[in-house]
């Protein structure tokens, strides 16, 4: 196991797939020690402490593929879930491939609350995570593929205001009635695609 490169994948969106039946989970690996990985994935997964995952990990560089298995851990006093989510403890039991980069980096956001617009339906959520070209967020409406909605982000300088396609809309597995919803951005201006880049680099 590379100490760099466990170092690397901190901070970095991950996906987790079961190696038992294919099943696929998303999170992101908060922090580490030693060798065990800390992950912030949807509260009450159904995963079980000793099964083991094949991980993807997503840095600016590269993709990083290992095998870590649930352990039962204490989580560091610095590390805090966000809502709806927990932390889960996953110790690396293989050595750690580098990849090329295999996915658009996407960068967290500390549950932005924002308004959404569909038409003449507004609604309230919060702004999860950023990309280049998208974003996700959480919201208790469920939209649907194609749907276009309109964003309007606070900021302390001018609102930003984007257009975007939705992608995926699904309920979160924690039983509550969020819906976490994958954005691609559209028809941005200049002005408009100048301020993601300013929300890009402050994530």
């Amino acid at each position: 196991m590379s100490q760099s490169l466990v170092e690397e994948i901190q901070g970095a969106r991950s996906r987790f797939q079961r190696i038992g039946d294919a099943k696929l989970y998303h999170g992101w690996i908060e922090t580490s020690v030693k060798d065990v990985l800390f992950v912030s994935a949807p509260a009450n997964l159904s995963i079980c402490t000793g099964e083991q995952f094949l991980f993807q990990a997503h840095t600016t560089t590269a993709t990083i593929r290992f095998v870590a298995s649930l352990i039962t851990g204490t989580t560091p006093e610095n590390v805090h879930p966000a809502i709806n989510e927990e932390i889960y403890p996953f110790r690396i039991i293989s050595r750690m491939e580098c990849l090329p980069p295999m996915e658009e980096i996407r960068h967290r956001i500390d549950h932005r609350p924002i308004s959404i617009t569909r038409g003449d339906e507004n609604f309230m959520g919060v702004l999860v995570d950023v990309s280049a070209t998208g974003a996700a967020i959480h919201a208790t409406e469920k939209f649907n593929v194609n749907d276009l909605i309109t964003l309007h982000i606070e900021e302390k300088q001018r609102d930003i205001v984007v257009e975007a396609e939705v992608k995926y809309s699904f309920a979160s597995k924690d039983g509550t009635t969020i819906y976490r919803t994958g954005l691609k951005l559209i028809n941005c201006s200049r002005l408009v695609s100048a301020q993601w880049r300013g929300l890009l680099d402050a994530a």
